[in-house]
C-alpha cells in the first residue's frame, strides 16, 4: 500500500507539473504573440529620385515620381514603426516593448535587410538615413533605462559599416555625411565600438571645416533656391550628434564646436530674415520648412502641440522623447 500510495503521489506531482509547464509554455507563446510585427523591409534598398532634367508635369516625371515613392515606401513603413515603437516602450512600464523591438532587430539582421543596396546614390542616402533614426531611438531607449540588448544593437554596427564605406567611397561632405556620422558614431558609441566613433568624428570635422568665417557652409550655399533649407538639413545632425558625443562624455573639440555656434547664428539670420541667404545663393529663398526642433535642442522645451504626436521616423520618434534624452548634455 505504501508503494501504491507514493505512486499515487509522485503521479499527481507529476500531472501538477505537466500543468504548470503548459500554462508558462502559453504564457510564453502568448508572450512571443503580442509582439508586433514590424512593415516587411525589401531584401535591397534600391531608390531613384525622379530625373532633374524631366519636366514636372510631364507624364515622364510623374512615372518616376511614381516608382520613387513606391521604391521608399517600405523603408520608411518599418522606420515609423521602429520611431513609434521606441516612444512606446520607453512610456511602458515595463520591458516589454524593448524587448519586442529588440527581437525584430535581430530577425531583420538575420536577413541580412538594409544591408544591402544598389549603385544608385539615392540608395546610399536611405540607408545612412535608416541608421541615423533608428540610432537616436536606440539611444533614446538608453537613456531612458531600457537599452537595446547587444545582439539587436549589432544589426546597427552592420548598418554603419555599409554606410562607411558607402562614404568613403563618394567623399562627400556635405549634409549628407553629417547624417550618416549622426547613425555612425550614435551606434557607435551605444555599441561600444571605438571604431564607428572615430569615423563619425573624423568626417564631422573635415565637413565642418568646408565652412566660411561667417558659419555658412558653401556646400550647401550651391543649392540655389533652397539653401537656406539645406543650412537647417545640415545643421541638425551636427548639433544631435555634438549633444550625444557630450551625453557619452565626449564634447565635440572647442574649435568645432565655435563653428556651430556661427552655423547657428546663421539659422538665426534665416529665422530673422528668411531671404537673407539669397543675394549670396543667387536665388529667392523657399520656405525652410520645420525649424521647431532648434529651440527645443537649445532649451529643453517641445511646444505642447508636439508633446504626443508621431514625430519624425528621421529623429527615432517624438522630439519630446528625444530632447528629454538629451537633457545629459545640458
Amino acid at each position: 500500500m505504501l508503494e501504491s500510495g507514493r505512486f499515487r503521489h509522485f503521479t499527481c506531482l507529476a500531472a501538477v507539473l505537466v500543468v504548470v509547464c503548459t500554462l508558462l509554455g502559453e504564457l510564453g507563446a502568448a508572450q512571443a504573440q503580442s509582439c508586433e510585427n514590424p512593415p516587411p523591409l525589401p531584401s535591397v534598398i534600391d531608390v531613384r529620385r525622379p530625373d532633374a532634367a524631366a519636366r514636372p508635369g510631364s507624364e515622364e516625371f510623374d512615372k518616376e515620381l511614381s516608382e520613387y515613392r513606391d521604391s521608399i515606401r517600405d523603408v520608411r513603413r518599418f522606420l515609423s514603426f521602429v520611431a513609434q515603437a521606441s516612444d512606446a516602450a520607453i512610456a511602458a512600464s515595463n520591458g516589454s516593448g524593448v524587448d519586442c523591438l529588440g527581437q525584430a532587430f535581430e530577425r531583420e539582421r538575420r536577413d541580412r535587410r538594409l544591408l544591402r543596396k544598389t549603385d544608385a546614390m539615392q540608395s546610399g542616402y536611405e540607408q545612412h538615413w535608416a541608421l541615423a533614426g533608428m540610432s537616436l531611438a536606440a539611444f533614446k531607449l538608453q537613456r531612458a533605462g531600457k537599452p537595446l540588448p547587444a545582439p539587436a544593437l549589432a544589426w546597427l554596427v552592420d548598418i554603419a559599416h555599409q554606410v562607411m564605406a558607402f562614404h568613403d567611397q563618394h567623399g562627400q561632405l556635405n549634409n549628407h555625411v553629417l547624417w550618416a556620422a549622426l547613425g555612425v558614431g550614435t551606434t557607435g558609441y551605444l555599441s561600444g565600438q571605438a571604431d564607428l566613433v572615430q569615423w563619425a568624428n573624423t568626417k564631422v570635422g573635415l565637413s565642418l571645416a568646408t565652412a566660411l568665417p561667417d558659419g555658412t557652409l558653401p556646400r550647401e550655399m550651391s543649392r540655389g533656391a533652397k539653401a537656406s533649407h539645406y543650412h537647417f538639413f545640415a545643421a541638425q545632425p551636427v548639433m544631435l550628434y555634438g549633444d550625444i558625443r557630450a551625453c557619452f562624455g565626449d564634447p565635440m573639440p572647442a574649435q568645432e564646436q565655435a563653428i556651430v555656434t556661427k552655423l547657428d547664428g546663421v539659422l538665426r539670420h534665416i529665422l530673422a530674415d528668411p531671404q537673407w541667404l539669397a543675394a549670396h545663393a543667387g536665388a529667392r529663398q523657399a520656405d525652410v520648412g520645420n525649424t521647431i526642433w532648434l529651440d527645443a535642442l537649445e532649451t529643453g522645451k517641445v511646444p505642447a502641440s508636439l508633446q504626443n504626436g508621431k514625430g519624425s521616423s528621421r529623429l527615432g520618434g517624438r522630439l519630446s522623447t528625444l530632447v528629454a534624452a538629451l537633457s545629459c548634455a545640458r
